[in-house]
This record gives C-alpha cells, structure tokens and sequence, in this order.
C-alpha cells in the first residue's frame, strides 16, 4: 500500500501547531527533539515540522534543542494583540 503525502493545509496545521507549543508562555525555552516527539505524538511528523520551521527562519537549532526565533516570537505578539 502507497501513502500518500499530506495535503499542504495539513502540514501548515502541523507546523502551526508546532510553533504555537513552542511560543506557549509555559513552556520551557528549550525543547529537546523527544519532548517535541512527545508532543506531536509522531516523531517523523515532529522532524518534518522542525526542519521546516527552521529552513524558514522561525526556529533555532542547538544541539538536539530547538526554540523560537525573536522573529517568530515577535509575531506571536503582533498577533495577540
């Protein structure tokens, strides 16, 4: 049986909820690749959201860990407000 990939809006979902859980005033500033495995509950969709996110400059790598960027961060408030 072949999968098929995700439509594009489904991604986006993913990638948004992604960066929301990392913008999140709860959470921790740095999130280590398995707690964002935990997170999105699928450590292949997990990886697939990092790597976009990040070639799109919104997320930071150090090591295993990832955080937002100030721009990210700085449209999250833009967006609250």
């Amino acid at each position: 049986m072949r999968l098929l990939p995700a439509p594009a809006c489904e991604l986006d979902g993913l990638h948004r909820t992604l960066l929301e859980l990392l913008l999140t005033d709860e959470g921790p500033g740095l999130w280590s690749s398995e707690e964002i495995a935990t997170a999105m509950g699928d450590p292949v969709i997990a990886v697939d959201a990092v790597d976009t996110l990040h070639a799109a400059g919104l997320l930071h790598r150090l090591g295993d860990f990832v955080f937002p960027t100030r721009a990210a961060a700085r449209y999250r408030r833009l967006e609250q407000a």
